[in-house]
């Protein structure tokens, strides 16, 4: 907020069935790199993630996450 930095961050990331984290990826960026950091920090800091149910199939997931820093 200081440094009135705003903008979209978008991140694929993929989890495991046990919900742990395996990758993040970058699908857009700001110009600014702080925001992005930021956005990635809030992704690792929230592992782990709730097992996947067993109803869905599958040994990995991957959902894209949008980051709205706005002022």
């Amino acid at each position: 907020m200081e440094l009135k930095q705003q903008g979209l961050v978008v991140l694929k990331i993929r989890i495991n069935r046990q919900g742990k984290l395996l990758d993040v990826e970058e699908e857009q960026s700001t110009e600014y790199s702080l925001l992005t950091k930021a956005a990635r920090k809030a992704v690792s800091k929230s592992t782990p993630y709730p097992e996947v149910p067993k109803s869905l199939e599958g040994k990995e997931f991957e959902f894209t996450l949008p980051f709205n820093f706005k002022l």
